[in-house]
């Protein structure tokens, strides 16, 4: 079980991969505390959960087969999670019969030190400016006359499976975002010139960290004499 406190947070992590040669098939992990208090615990039919320390405790974990690992993290821990901890692995054995494969750690706590609190300060400060990241911008599609891709009309759609015309436009950000973040289309301006019924889309193609795609269609019987599109993007 490793262990963290330098930060003011308790993490503990147990992998039976390498440890348990003689394993068969995992059954369950559990955590305990001072030899019987139980802490966490993950099955194969129940997800990973947490036993005690409900307001503080976070369970990560997973079991396929012989591996399987039970992650705990407290956050703001204190003198009351302090103790001994013993993680628990309960299988089947290669001949068949119930193999229990444990080990033991202490766990301590100590008070943040400057390091600590000044890691924790710039770490708010990232987070926030993340928050506040937002970016606009306006895409020029033209008229539709220069749209020269063609696609089906997608399901749900007027005039579904007929030959539909886009053009397709990529947008890079100013800034990368540590995440892909959420965009927003909207038309900003529309003109047509045609007797038909004027149907026109704009589909949001594709997102990541640094750029997002997008195109404006219409069905090849519309006629669009200019577009433009109005987008934000937002962290999620």
């Amino acid at each position: 079980m490793d262990t963290n406190t330098g930060s003011g947070t308790i993490v503990g992590r147990r992998d039976v991969t390498q440890t348990a040669s003689d394993l068969q098939q995992l059954s369950y992990l559990v955590v305990m505390r001072n030899g019987n208090e139980q802490i966490a615990s993950i099955t194969q039919l129940t997800p990973a959960t947490a036993l005690a320390d409900l307001d503080k405790l976070e369970v990560k974990g997973n079991i396929a087969g012989t591996a399987g690992f039970l992650e705990l993290t407290w956050k703001y821990p204190s003198d009351d999670h302090e103790g001994e901890y013993t993680c628990e692995a309960n299988g089947l054995s290669t001949t068949g019969h119930s193999l229990v494969l444990s080990t033991t750690t202490e766990v301590g706590t100590k008070p943040p030190q400057p390091a600590d609190l000044v890691q924790y300060i710039h770490t708010l400060q990232q987070e926030l400016a993340e928050s506040r990241h937002v970016e606009t911008g306006t895409i020029d599609c033209g008229p539709s006359t220069g749209w020269t891709s063609h696609m089906a009309g997608l399901p749900g759609e007027p005039h579904t499976g007929e030959d539909h015309i886009y053009i397709g436009k990529n947008v890079t950000f100013q800034h990368a975002y540590s995440t892909p973040p959420a965009v927003h289309l909207s038309i900003q301006h529309i003109d047509s010139r045609s007797d038909a019924y004027n149907y026109y889309f704009i589909d949001l193609v594709s997102v990541d960290n640094g750029q997002f795609a997008m195109r404006c269609r219409t069905t090849r019987r519309d006629r669009i004499s200019d577009m433009h599109v109005r987008w934000m993007s937002v962290p999620r």
